[in-house]
């Protein structure tokens, strides 16, 4: 392959890293907002009482 040719395609290759790079940085942004949710959501259980729980609804 030519130089010239080599050098063309030289853009593109770094538009195709900047966009990989984009994307993992998403992909890691979207992992950490999951395992807060997690995270999250497993406190709010843990938190729970049943029995309340269950006297509530029995209530309503």
């Amino acid at each position: 392959m030519p130089v010239s040719s080599c050098l063309s395609l030289e853009p593109a290759i770094h538009r195709k890293r900047g966009d990989q790079k984009r994307v993992k940085v998403a992909l890691q942004q979207q992992m950490t907002r999951e395992r807060l949710i997690t995270r999250i959501t497993q406190n709010i259980r843990d938190a729970l009482d049943m029995q309340t729980i269950l006297q509530t609804r029995s209530q309503k």
